[in-house]
């Protein structure tokens, strides 16, 4: 089984995403708003899994003709 998610957590995928009380476990809402991803059907209002958080992935495609794209995944 897996583990609930503190802030202490979160600032292990994207650092500084919280700043205080990082015992404290946040919501969805707080979590995607402070930039990272949550999967499943949770509500805004929600505790999360850990395992249902993630960071998202910048990358910059570069193509033929001097064409430049930056996809979050």
């Amino acid at each position: 089984m897996g583990k609930i998610a503190t802030r202490e957590y979160c600032n292990t995928l994207k650092a500084g995403v919280f700043g205080s009380d990082l015992k404290r476990c946040p919501t969805k809402g707080e979590i995607v708003s402070a930039g990272l991803i949550v999967g499943g059907t949770y509500g805004d209002s929600q505790l999360v899994m850990e395992s249902d958080i993630r960071a998202p992935i910048e990358v910059i495609v570069c193509g033929s003709g001097g064409y430049i794209e930056k996809l979050t995944i």
